[in-house]
Parts: C-alpha cells; structure tokens; sequence
C-alpha cells in the first residue's frame, strides 16, 4: 500500500516448512524491525507455513489452493493482493514452483518483483516447462539464487543471460556458540544429521557409511516426514541399529538447540540450494561433513571447516568422518567454520545479498532527507 511503510509481500508456494521457508520467516522479522519498518506480510497456499511466521509485525494471508474450475479466481485472488503491494518477494522451492503468482505478477505492473530461487534444479523440468517458467520470471526486477553454483544452474537451464540471476546464500541469527561436545575426549564419536526423512536427503547413503566405520561411532538422524520405516528396517539389515538413532522432532527454525549433544554435523543430501542447517552447525563451531551439491561447496571450506564429498559416495564420507576422529581436529575446524558464518553467513554479513537488496529498496523508498 501506498503511504508511509514500504509494503512487502513474501510469497511461498510451499506445502510443507523446510529451510527454505525458515530462511523466508527470518527475513520477514528483519524487515519488519527494520528502520523505518516496512509492512510485511507472508502470502501462501499452506495455512500451517504461512502461520508460522505471521506476529512480531509480519502479517499472514492465505490464498486458497485452486483446482481447475476455480484456476481464473484463485488467478484474480493473487492479482489483487499484488497489486496492493509495493515489493513481491517470490521464494521457488523449485525452478518450476509459484506459476499462477508469477503470471499473477505479469499481469500486475506496479510491484518491484525479486524471484528467489532456492532449490533450483529438482524436479527437472521438461523443454516445455522451462520455456514457460523461463518467460514467466523474466518479469522479476531482480533475481537471486542460494549461491554461485545454483545462481548459474539457473540461468543455464531456464536460458538466462549470464549474471541475470545474482548469488545469495540464506543467512540465520547468531545465538552465540552453544556448548558442543566438539574438541572434548569422549568414549564415543557422535554424529547427527537434521533432515527431512526424504528421499532428497539419502538418509541410506548416510546409513551405509555407519556400516564402514567403527563401532565408537555413532548417528543421530533428527527430522520428520515420509520415510522412516524404511531407514528403520535398512539400520537392521547392515547392522548398525544399535549405533543409529532416529528422532522425530519439528526442529525447523530452532535448531541449535540439538546441537549441544554432538561432535560432527552431517549431510548426504542428493540436491540442495544453500542449506541452513549447515550454517547452524557452523555457528554452533561444529565441523561439517556434506556433499558436493548446489552451494553446499560455498557453505564448506574442504579441509577448513569440514569436508565436502561426491554424493552416493558412503565410503568418501566414511573416510571423512575418520578424519574427524580427532578432538583436537575438530576443534580447530569447529572455530574455523563459526569465524567463517560470522563473517559471510549471519544478517548484516558480507554474505547477507537479501538483506542488502531490501535495504537499498527500503532507501529509494524513504530517503534521508
């Protein structure tokens, strides 16, 4: 709305709460503490995702799901409440997702219109999805990917010009360093992995490598979803079920507080943009073992603050994890990997693109006089 207050509208498509929308909800409570405040408001089609994040100044909406019959009103619902605002922030779980916003948005002139691309290259899409996606965000003013290497990911496949599409890794709040068991002798090596019980984050990749290593070394695998009976049922049959545990627990958000029992944090993730998770263990000043995929490599410093491996490949991460075997090891990466999040990956950080971006829109808006 016009007047005084930038008004912002951040626009998910997502079913379910993931890193993606976490990073989303962080980013409404900035610009709504910012100075002066813009009116932010989270738009969605999942009333859970959307009401996770709505108070503290950051409203809710929720635009009801459209099936075929009603696809021209649900089109004229998203209209209407763009063409209200001043900035439309569209955050894409996927380089296909937020079609009717998009279009939405192309009928719509007023908005500054950012595209954030967050999990850019799954599913794939086909020639024709491409070609209408590709169409479809050339509307945008701005757009950003989590990262160097899904930023040009992007513009490859969706046949963008190169640097069409700008990095910007997700940032997270510093709490200060929680009393991880990183650097401390223990009888016992302990690993956990906060994820999804999906089939993005190949949990049984991970399972395999517990079958490589010593019997000192220990799993925890925390998270929700689909798919735990059958990483409960391949524990048994590589036989490490006495050595990984599985958690269910809604961490998202809030997940340094299970970070505190742990030497090394884990992930063997088949696709991701730039995950959040990971800059938590790094706050955390816990040493990293990831794979080699999206901004994954951006996040981990090889050999700095953690190792970052092939993925499907349990052997390397079981070699990676014996490197680790050492307290005094992950000690130094531990503090190497929260200087780095501190300096690249926290609000207000050289990292922070997001952040920037806004606040220039939020200047042009309200100059100093």
């Amino acid at each position: 709305m016009a007047g005084e207050r930038t008004e912002v509208v951040l626009y998910t498509d997502s079913g379910f709460e993931g890193g993606a929308e976490v990073a989303l909800g962080g980013l409404a409570r900035r610009l709504a503490d910012s100075s002066p405040p813009e009116a932010v408001v989270i738009v969605g089609l999942e009333p859970s995702v959307v009401h996770r994040f709505t108070g503290q100044g950051v409203r809710g909406a929720v635009l009801a799901e459209t099936g075929r019959l009603s696809w021209l009103k649900g089109l004229s619902a998203h209209r209407e409440l763009f063409r209200q605002a001043d900035v439309v922030h569209v955050s894409m779980r996927t380089v296909t997702a937020c079609k009717m916003a998009l279009l939405a948005l192309w009928l719509t002139r007023r908005p500054t219109v950012i595209v954030h691309f967050q999990l850019p290259l799954f599913p794939c899409p086909t020639w024709r999805g491409r070609a209408v996606q590709s169409l479809l965000v050339r509307r945008a003013d701005t757009m950003v990917a989590a990262g160097y290497v899904p930023a040009r990911e992007v513009e490859r496949h969706l046949r963008l010009s190169p640097g069409r599409v700008q990095a910007a890794p997700n940032v997270v709040a510093d709490s200060g360093p929680v009393r991880c068991r990183t650097g401390a002798h223990h009888a016992t090596l302990e690993l956990v992995c906060l994820a999804r019980f999906s089939k993005q984050k190949r949990l049984d990749v991970l399972v395999e490598a517990m079958a490589l290593l010593p019997d000192h070394v220990r799993l925890t695998v925390i998270g929700d979803g689909v798919g735990l009976d059958q990483l409960e049922r391949l524990v048994h049959v590589k036989g490490v079920a006495e050595r990984v545990t599985f958690e269910v627990d809604e961490f998202q958000g809030d997940a340094r507080r299970r970070l505190d029992e742990f030497d090394v944090f884990v992930l063997s993730s088949d696709y991701e943009g730039s995950p959040l998770v990971i800059v938590e263990a790094m706050l955390a000043s816990m040493p990293v073992v990831a794979t080699h995929v999206g901004g994954i490599a951006e996040l981990v410093r090889n050999g700095s603050t953690g190792f970052v491996v092939p993925r499907r490949a349990p052997a390397a991460l079981a070699a990676a994890v014996r490197a680790l075997d050492r307290p005094e090891v992950r000690a130094e990466m531990g503090r190497a990997g929260r200087e780095l999040a501190l300096g690249e990956y926290v609000p207000g950080s050289r990292g922070d693109v997001l952040g920037r971006l806004h606040q220039t829109l939020l200047e042009d808006r309200h100059p100093c006089p």
